[in-house]
């Protein structure tokens, strides 16, 4: 018995193989979306916050300019305090001439003294040393941090001026000091405990927010001269983290930084796909369980037809097929006990006709006096075989009705089979990882990685493991193509066994469902009928050969009914083909199909290169029971079926020409369908 591999196992196999596909994809995508797009929002929150502290920032430091520009044009010291007062940002302004250290003080907050536990204004004098004074001083203009011992919400500004007389000629020259108050700046950089925000000044000092390593400094001073625009987004490393950001560029070189850790910003990121994972896991071993439950009420069905079908094809008629499913199984079951229970009545009835018969021949032999009692026995036995003759014509009908689609499930599953290369992969992955073991157990791991390093003996200038890596490959890519290529082949499978009942059920009834007629465009007809019998093709080496037609029209017809008369006809094309190789050997045999339209109808010509019609033979070809096969492969009810079903349509099926030896033409001739018609 030959080994096949279940359609069970095919089932949980893809089953398992697409959700665990799908689970990934999705985790993949949603973890790559979910990541971009908090990339987005981070720049976007620390592009705003830069961008209102740049403002912030530039707007106080104006008004502090404006208030300074204005010192000159005060006749008294205590017109200047009014002014400084009404001007809340500043906490501490003083005078420099010699422009090395502090000559008068001008101006101080004593609520800002008070609020910070400041002894007067001599020790926010101390706060501005006379290296940084004589430093910035000199600059004309500047902006400078207080030293880092003193944690106060202030940093310095110095400007000089030039005092002119009336002819414009310089009177004097001095400086300008003051402590600018940044307790709003401070406080809103305080609040935001998301990212790390800082003012720096060009010389690398931090005015406000958290001070930073002289390296960090230089990482985002080159990305800062590095940028062409005033506000950017920023991405960089530092001993060895990531980080995401924005700078913001503002006047007297300033440069706001805001800048927070990647790790920090993707926590939700980790922990949604942490949970993703988890859930996926659930989800899989759940649907894998209910596999497990479905393919087994899937596939026994199956198997028990099976072995039903085993027996009875073995004489035994005593066998009964009891499926309790609700579905086409079932309902092919209850046809397959029906048409046993005929064929044993059929066989009873023949044999009771034989004994009788036999018994009247030897009583007419022996006892002439009782010869119009076995005349009369004899008819009423003629009558029972008529019936048995009536009852075989509509079995032989069945049977070659559901012999086209199943001898198409039969070539299918011919064709899996062969298909099936899985054996091999294996081997050669067993040969794979035996070898791996035994170098691992021979040279340790070392020993191992050694044996990789060798060179190919197969794929030239590759390594061993080089060539283990693309035989992987080839094996990926192997399981991908079958997966595909058998959802496929059980959709193929699917169709035919649908047509199989639908078949059984049409026989049952003796009657046609016209509620199955609507309108098909015949391009996709012939196309159906052609992938039905590409098995069939490919197993005699025939080639089908067929151009699709645009705007041909739409064609009412019962889907199956039409297919089962066209596929009649290329099959009997096909076994032509292989009659006349048998004669003349082998040559190259197609089969060619053309869509004509002819004013309101469409003919399908269906022309073959096979042994052709013996002109006696060619007015019986549409008569019941004529045929010039074999029992094997012909009923002689095909062609007959065939033109029943085109009729039943308005149409015809009719032989246009046929030469003995050349081959033969077959014409399928339908009506086009009217505007309304397509439309109901």
């Amino acid at each position: 018995m030959k080994a096949y591999f279940s359609i069970r196992y095919k089932f949980l196999f893809v089953t398992t193989l697409l959700l665990l596909l799908c689970v990934s994809a999705y985790l993949f995508m949603a973890t790559k979306v979910f990541k971009q797009d908090k990339t987005e929002l981070v720049f976007d929150y620390n592009r705003n916050i830069v961008t209102t502290l740049n403002s912030d920032i530039s707007n106080l430091i104006d008004r502090v300019h404006d208030r300074i520009e204005l010192f000159p044009y005060f006749d008294s010291k205590k017109q200047l305090t009014n002014f400084v007062k009404e001007n809340s940002d500043i906490a501490y302004l003083a005078k420099s001439q010699s422009f090395e250290a502090i000559d008068e003080v001008l101006f101080s907050d004593k609520k800002f003294i008070k609020n910070y536990n400041i002894a007067d204004e001599a020790e926010l004098s101390k706060f501005i040393t006379k290296k940084s004074l004589k430093k910035q001083l000199r600059k004309g203009e500047s902006l400078w941090a207080l030293p880092q011992n003193i944690n106060l919400p202030l940093f310095g500004y110095s400007k000089t001026i030039i005092e002119f007389d009336k002819n414009n000629r310089p009177l004097r020259q001095y400086a300008l000091i003051a402590l600018i108050k940044t307790e709003k700046l401070h406080n809103l950089i305080s609040q935001n405990r998301y990212s790390n925000i800082s003012l720096l000044s060009q010389d690398g000092q931090v005015l406000i927010g958290n001070d930073m390593s002289k390296d960090l400094y230089e990482v985002l001073f080159d990305i800062i001269n590095s940028s062409k625009v005033n506000t950017s987004v920023i991405k960089f490393e530092h001993k060895n983290e990531e980080y995401l950001g924005a700078i913001s560029k503002l006047s007297k070189g300033l440069v706001v930084v805001s800048n927070v850790n990647s790790e920090k910003a993707f926590q939700a990121v980790n922990l949604l796909l942490y949970r993703s994972i988890l859930f996926a896991s659930i989800v899989l071993t759940v649907a894998f369980i209910v596999a497990i439950f479905f393919s087994k009420s899937l596939t026994r069905p199956i198997e028990i037809l099976m072995n039903g079908m085993k027996k009875v094809s073995q004489g035994q008629l005593e066998a009964n097929i009891k499926i309790n499913t609700k579905d086409e199984i079932h309902s092919l079951a209850e046809s397959f006990n029906k048409m046993i229970i005929d064929l044993k009545e059929s066989r009873h009835g023949l044999e009771e006709a034989n004994r009788t018969l036999e018994g009247k021949v030897i009583e007419r032999t022996e006892q002439l006096e009782k010869q119009n009692q076995a005349v009369k026995m004899a008819q009423e036995a003629m009558l029972k075989t008529s019936r048995l003759a009536a009852v075989g014509e509509i079995a032989g009908r069945a049977a070659h009705e559901v012999l086209n689609p199943l001898t198409n499930i039969i070539n299918r599953t011919q064709i899996i089979k062969n298909k099936s290369k899985l054996s091999q992969q294996i081997q050669v992955l067993s040969e794979m990882r035996t070898a791996w073991e035994q170098e691992y157990a021979n040279k340790n791991f070392d020993g191992l990685l050694q044996s990789w390093q060798q060179p190919s003996q197969i794929y030239v200038g590759k390594s061993l493991w080089e060539e283990d890596l693309i035989n992987l490959k080839k094996f990926e890519e192997s399981i991908v193509s079958n997966e595909q290529n058998l959802q496929t082949d059980i959709q193929f499978l699917m169709r035919e066994s649908a047509r199989i009942n639908k078949i059984v059920q049409s026989m049952r009834s003796m009657s046609k469902n016209k509620n199955e007629i609507r309108s098909y465009d015949p391009n996709q007809l012939i196309i159906e009928a052609i992938n039905i019998m590409a098995d069939l093709a490919s197993r005699y080496k025939v080639q089908i050969e067929y151009s699709k037609k645009e705007n041909m029209g739409f064609v009412r017809v019962d889907f199956d009914e039409f297919i089962q008369s066209i596929t009649n006809l290329i099959r009997n094309s096909i076994q032509a083909i292989d009659e006349k190789s048998k004669v003349k050997g082998n040559f190259e045999g197609h089969v060619k199909i053309n869509l004509v339209r002819i004013q309101n109808h469409i003919e399908i010509h269906i022309i073959d290169n096979g042994i052709g019609v013996d002109e006696n033979h060619r007015k019986k070809l549409f008569k019941t029971q004529f045929t010039t096969k074999s029992q094997e492969e012909g009923t002689g009810l095909g062609l007959n079926i065939s033109r029943r079903f085109i009729r039943a349509f308005d149409g015809d099926i009719y032989l246009m020409h046929s030469e003995v030896g050349i081959g033969t033409t077959m014409v399928i001739q339908l009506p086009l369908v009217s505007a309304q018609q397509e439309s109901a």
